[in-house]
């Protein structure tokens, strides 16, 4: 796939999503003009359709921010990584539901690999901290480059399976800088922590060679 298909491809995702969740906004808006001029309650089929195109919308996000981070790691190492983003996009998961990593890639060579995990979190509140809930989800998928999945049908299900691969965790980052300031926030707390350390943010002009395979890199995606 070219990159005009890739971004074709985007745009009618993005476009469908939208439709969607502007005609369940509109139908949603009408079940609330009955609920307070007739007292009706909410109809279970709008509930069930609304948490439809939450879920649709959700699974779009983060699949937008698992693309994000292929291009930024292309860009990054391109005076070393020559595979094209399109080629590593085939390494990626079809839903943020299904087993593995949101990114697996071996190249042709078997001289580098990776696998990735991506969120693409807001704080609750608009805020500069994470939720409860996302620290615990932000710190599984950390849990998983470190330990890889035991629980996933696939070949990566421990840390010694994963090895020869560099690891990254990106997250989708606001303009007003709310996910950074969060992100900042929760490396100091776990940092140290036996169960995923090593982790450090990736520098911007760090090259592919100075980097160490044993070490779980976040990427800032903006």
């Amino acid at each position: 796939m070219s990159k005009e298909q890739t971004k074709e491809s985007m745009r009618v995702e993005v476009t469908s999503a939208l439709d969607s969740l502007t005609k369940a906004s509109e139908r949603m808006r009408k079940e609330l003009d009955k609920m307070e001029t007739a007292g009706e309650d909410l109809s279970a089929e709008i509930f069930e359709e609304m948490k439809n195109v939450a879920t649709k919308f959700n699974v779009w996000l983060a699949l937008y921010a698992t693309r994000l981070l292929i291009g930024h790691l292309v860009k990054q190492f391109s005076t070393e990584f020559r595979p094209k983003q399109q080629d590593i996009s085939k390494g990626m998961a079809a839903s943020p539901f299904a087993n593995g990593f949101d990114i697996e890639y071996k190249d042709s060579d078997k001289k580098i690999s990776f696998v990735a995990e991506v969120k693409s979190n807001i704080p609750i509140n608009k805020g500069d901290a994470f939720g409860g809930k996302q620290k615990e989800n932000i710190k599984k998928d950390l849990h998983y480059l470190r330990n890889g999945k035991s629980t996933s049908y696939h070949r990566l299900k421990d840390a010694k399976s994963l090895e020869d691969y560099y690891k990254f965790f990106g997250i989708f980052c606001d303009e007003k800088g709310h996910v950074e300031k969060a992100m900042n926030s929760l490396y100091k707390t776990i940092k140290d922590n036996a169960d995923i350390k090593p982790i450090e943010f990736l520098e911007e002009k760090s090259k592919l060679k100075d980097l160490d395979r044993n070490t779980i890199y976040i990427v800032l995606l903006k």
